[in-house]
């Protein structure tokens, strides 16, 4: 087995809030060793929360690694912008999909996948509900 160890950069991840970290092209590999070497002495698996970075740890280490404020920030902001135009679309895509009278009349115009997605959108209303 060879590992690799990847540097740290600014990212474009749109899922958290603030400036993500994203892993870059290069990278450092270490020295081969057997399977069983390996196993014998890797770390245990993190769960799911231990991944999880935080806001201001995500700065600090970005910091650490050059990037400025300023970069931080506009970081940041795009993904906020990034993250209002998806909400717009959804919005719209709702919107539309309640002005509709049947989505049946979706499947005849060749619409049918866009009105399986829309359908989820659509709010749930006590008569629907068994």
């Amino acid at each position: 087995i060879e590992c690799r160890e990847y540097e740290i950069m600014l990212g474009h991840q749109q899922s958290c809030s603030g400036p993500p970290l994203s892993i870059g092209w290069k990278y450092a590999t270490s020295s081969p060793i057997s399977v069983d070497e390996f196993e014998l002495n890797r770390v245990p698996r993190k769960n799911y929360k231990d991944l999880i970075v935080s806001f201001h740890e995500r700065c600090r280490r970005l910091r650490e690694l050059g990037y400025t404020d300023q970069e931080l920030k506009k970081a940041s902001a795009s993904l906020t912008e990034v993250k209002l135009l998806q909400y717009k679309a959804l919005k719209q895509m709702r919107d539309a999909q309640t002005s509709r009278s049947d989505p049946a009349e979706d499947q005849e115009e060749g619409n049918f996948k866009l009105a399986r997605f829309n359908m989820k959108w659509q709010p749930k209303r006590k008569e629907n509900l068994i």
